[in-house]
């Protein structure tokens, strides 16, 4: 089970979870910026080329084992899961020009890692998911500031690290962690 060159679909699946993990770790110790751009460009990177890959096997598998393509389509559910995180900690490289002016981010992520300390705290399945809502929400406001933002290009722009977005992003993940160890206790 091939991915890419000599590197298995466990192989790939492993190093998106370290790549995730690498992020959420430099993100929550406030890491150097070009660090944790570096990662997450890396992840953004490995886990496009898995999705196209593991559509690929996916497709090939449908046609031979069962077994197999349950195997591929889990692994390619991960690899899409891990894209839409790598994609929620960047932006097009033209917003992030156009934010040099400042914006509501800062102080979205500033009350989201707030919130999930409250929460996470409180260890209270009901706080933990209003809080988790209540993270998605901000996340929510900066996707709508981003997306206010528009380029005078319809080609695709190279993407760079959204800081706040990525601390917001961190701050969902430690209270859905939160909620699943409660989970997991029953």
């Amino acid at each position: 089970m091939a991915l890419a060159g000599d590197r298995s679909v466990r192989e790939v699946m492993a190093e998106l979870e370290e790549l995730s993990r690498a992020v959420l770790r430099q993100v929550r110790a406030r890491g150097p910026a070009r660090e944790l751009e570096a990662a997450v460009l890396e992840g953004l990177a490995v886990s496009s080329e898995a999705v196209q890959r593991l559509s690929l096997q996916l497709d090939s598998a449908q046609h031979g084992r069962g077994d197999e393509a349950a195997y591929f389509a889990e692994a390619l559910e991960v690899a899409e899961q891990k894209l839409a995180f790598f994609l929620g900690c960047t932006m097009r490289r033209s917003v992030a020009a156009e934010l040099r002016r400042g914006d509501d981010a800062e102080a979205h992520a500033e009350a989201a890692e707030r919130l999930a300390e409250e929460v996470c705290a409180s260890g209270a399945i009901d706080q933990l998911v209003e809080g988790y809502k209540a993270l998605e929400g901000l996340e929510a406001r900066i996707v709508e500031a981003r997306g206010a933002i528009k380029s005078g290009s319809a080609a695709p722009e190279p993407r760079v690290l959204d800081l706040p977005r990525a601390r917001v992003l961190a701050a969902r993940r430690q209270v859905g962690a939160a909620v699943v160890a409660l989970d997991d206790e029953d």
